[in-house]
């Protein structure tokens, strides 16, 4: 939205302007009625495409949620809320540690972005959809959370309630264990904080993680007996403990769930290039007015056409 003023003495606010959707997943979930297997279909399509695309462009959501899911009448589905979104190179590139201040004793830290440094952080997700890495306090993650709390979302499509409702970062994770079993010697490997494997392997569920997303489905079929099969093999495979394990959402849009989509046209976005160099930038209240501009100009070539120069 172009100012209503260019003079530096009065433009002082910045206007966002998005499309407005109904609602949001978080509302449709308990609203009291029941989304039928061709909405789940749908909604998962949809966010699969979405995260596809920002994935190949090297960015990670962080914060996937059902209230970060907006929703039309019509179904028609937008992520929302990318104030966590972070560019983290994708294969091939060296991997992105994960920043931690020293008074840090949790991953409960109160939110930090991004350190001085650059690094990341590990406070990102709300805790209930957060990945195993991050609980564990891994130092190196990638867009594979992302596929673990769509995960989580989707099993609370399925049930209308959370499926790790954890209190704190600790009983976060010792739900995550009593519900997908105990992680096998090769997963708990690569946890990076001895002190997060000696909780987990004092933890003792009663069932040992499945070797096979066939059998961590059957698992699942307890809690949603009424599902379809193909769709708790979905869920198996995106609430793997080992993010590798986990399908990217390029593969996850070719699992058989959501084969009544294989055919769908591509939108044939070009991936877009991201240039983060910014961030290492401090610029003055000035020069934040004229890159603003710049990119208002974007948006609304005319004002340039008309003659009127950017606030000096």
């Amino acid at each position: 939205m172009p100012p209503a003023s260019l003079s530096p003495s009065n433009w002082a606010d910045v206007y966002l302007v998005t499309r407005l959707f109904d609602t949001n997943l978080h509302r449709v979930i308990y609203s009291g009625h029941a989304l039928t297997d061709a909405h789940v279909q749908y909604i998962l399509w949809q966010v699969f495409r979405a995260l596809r695309y920002l994935h190949a462009a090297g960015v990670v959501h962080r914060d996937m949620k059902p209230t970060n899911v907006l929703l039309n009448r019509d179904c028609e589905l937008a992520l929302a809320d990318f104030g966590l979104a972070r560019y983290i190179p994708q294969a091939g590139h060296p991997p992105v540690a994960v920043g931690r201040r020293s008074s840090e004793s949790s991953a409960d830290a109160p939110p930090e972005p991004r350190s001085k440094s650059g690094q990341l952080t590990k406070y990102v997700v709300t805790r209930w959809y957060r990945a195993p890495e991050l609980l564990v306090q891994n130092r190196v993650y990638d867009e594979k959370v992302d596929m673990w709390s769509v995960g989580c979302i989707l099993a609370e499509l399925l049930g209308a309630k959370a499926l790790f409702p954890g209190k704190d970062s600790l009983h976060q994770l010792r739900l995550v264990v009593e519900t997908l079993g105990m992680p096998s010697a090769d997963e708990l490997k690569g946890i990076h904080n001895e002190q997060a494997v000696q909780y987990i392997c004092n933890l003792r569920p009663k069932e040992v993680a499945p070797a096979s997303p066939a059998a961590a489905a059957e698992r699942f079929k307890r809690l949603y007996p009424q599902a379809d099969p193909k769709l708790l093999d979905l869920l198996a495979r995106l609430l793997q403990f080992d993010p590798a394990k986990r399908p990217s959402a390029a593969e996850a849009l070719q699992h058989p769930y959501l084969a009544a989509y294989r055919d769908a046209p591509e939108e044939g976005l070009p991936t877009p290039e991201i240039e983060m160099s910014f961030e290492k930038q401090a610029p003055s209240k000035e020069e934040l007015r004229h890159l603003i501009w710049e990119e208002v100009l974007r948006y609304h070539p005319q004002l340039a056409k008309e003659g009127k120069a950017p606030p000096a």
